[in-house]
């Protein structure tokens, strides 16, 4: 007699953690691997086989999106950098923050789901020198033996803004 056993589904993938914090400089390069998501599940087969999709970037439906800025690869769970992120373009407008809704799904009839989140956080890098605006000359009048100007002497300001 044999006697075979077949998995039932009745297992969700779940993640190592809930929330994942990732801090990246902008203008980091396209193809960067920012993090390895991972969920495990404890079924066999193809209903313990996990798959990994973003769902949404920052409210908006992944699939709605022309150029994702990040990418995740639906079988190792890694997330990598898919858009040249400069948060000082004004022309491009990146935000500093993106918060990412994740599904890892096994591959049973019917798949079974949980989510995540992973925010990330873009560091700004000091790539831009001051911006010097001048909306009119300001004259500063120094009085005679100051001893906060004894070496040195400030005639004029101009008022500066730093991109940075």
């Amino acid at each position: 007699m044999i006697i075979h056993l077949e998995d039932v589904n009745d297992n969700a993938p779940k993640f190592d953690s809930n929330y994942y914090l990732i801090e990246m400089k902008e203008k980091s390069p396209i193809g960067r691997q920012l993090v390895r998501l991972s969920a495990q599940d404890n079924d066999l087969a193809e209903n313990g086989t996990v798959r990994y999709k973003i769902v949404r970037i920052n409210r908006t439906p992944y699939e709605n999106l022309n150029v994702p800025p990040f990418k995740l690869d639906d079988k190792t769970g890694i997330l990598t950098l898919n858009a040249y992120i400069d948060i000082d373009d004004e022309a491009v407008r990146a935000p500093k923050n993106y918060e990412l809704q994740v599904v890892a799904y096994d591959l049973g009839q019917p798949s079974m789901t949980q989510s995540c989140t992973v925010a990330v956080n873009v560091l700004d890098i000091n790539d831009h020198e001051p911006e010097l605006t001048c909306d009119k000359d300001h004259v500063v009048r120094i009085e005679e033996n100051n001893v906060r100007f004894k070496n040195s002497v400030e005639v004029a300001r101009k008022p500066c803004t730093r991109i940075d």
